[in-house]
């Protein structure tokens, strides 16, 4: 049973928003299974918040620093997630999605960001440098 409840597990995961993925481990905990069985194959829900957080810092980097270096884009990213989690995200932190006056940039990313819950580590660029592109 607990290999078919990771099967709908991973089912759940493939049709969930892809900028919602606390939907998915809402659904996952209704059905009593908020980790996934170790023999599953299936990334943990932590594993998954920090694969997408990584996915939206490089997103970022791409669409809105790309003629930055590693160095220099990281410091870019550094400064606008904390400037905004000082300001804009005191304000937008209970939207639902991302607020439309944010929408298109970089604070968008950081909405997205800082909407998962999940530390973001200060070597930025080990995240955003090439071995991550391969």
């Amino acid at each position: 049973m607990s290999r078919r409840l990771a099967n709908l597990q991973q089912q759940l995961a493939d049709i969930a928003p892809s900028s919602d993925i606390s939907w998915c481990f809402a659904m996952a905990s209704a059905f009593g299974h908020m980790h996934p069985p170790a023999d599953a194959g299936l990334p943990s829900p932590s594993a998954l918040l920090r694969q997408r957080r990584d996915g939206l810092l490089r997103q970022m980097r791409e669409r809105h620093f790309p003629a930055l270096s590693d160095t220099a884009a990281a410091r870019q990213i550094h400064r606008v997630l904390d400037r905004y989690a000082r300001t804009g995200w005191r304000r937008h932190a209970d939207f639902p999605r991302v607020p439309e006056e944010v929408a298109g940039t970089p604070e968008a990313f950081a909405w997205e960001i800082l909407s998962l819950g999940v530390e973001v580590p200060r070597e930025l660029r080990k995240i955003l440098g090439p071995g991550y592109f391969t």
